[in-house]
């Protein structure tokens, strides 16, 4: 290949991504990574965490991609068979006085549209409800799904 149309700088999670998407476009498409390995840079120290959206202002930009990335990546691994933990996330107050911060975050989550979000009394059902699943914080693993998106790029037309 003597000349590319598209070279994307970087090949962590971002630059895979946008990779794939320009695949669509353009015929050749070059990544070019200074690492040995893809995913070394910010991509290797994400959180692993699938944001729902509670902790942004009401109708932000942030809350709404939060809600809708997260819908939109559930989406994409459920059609590749990427898999995807839905662990849940469980906020506790640890006194009286926190009751009201919990509150908050619960009706900021319901009026920015995150799913699956709840309030539970912890004297009468904590216990039992730590080992279920909790719809409001996810996690992939990076390096697992760098991976897998560099298998997706590689596997486009």
């Amino acid at each position: 290949m003597d000349e590319v149309e598209v070279t994307v700088i970087g090949a962590g999670v971002v630059g895979l991504a946008i990779a794939a998407e320009l695949s669509k476009d353009f015929e050749s498409v070059v990544v070019l990574e200074r690492h040995e390995k893809f995913g070394q840079e910010t991509s290797s120290r994400n959180s692993e965490v699938i944001h729902a959206g509670i902790y942004y202002p009401e109708g932000s930009l942030k809350a709404r991609l939060c809600v809708e990335g997260a819908d939109l990546l559930y989406r994409y691994c459920e059609a590749r068979a990427i898999p995807c933990k839905r662990i849940g996330k469980l906020i506790v107050a640890v006194d009286e006085s926190e009751i009201p911060d919990i509150e908050e975050l619960y009706e900021n989550g319901i009026a920015n549209g995150a799913k699956g979000i709840r309030i539970i009394d912890g004297s009468r059902d904590l216990r039992a409800r730590t080992g279920g699943k909790r719809p409001t914080r996810h996690s992939l693993s990076p390096h697992r799904d760098h991976r897998l998106a560099l298998a997706h790029v590689r596997a486009l037309p």
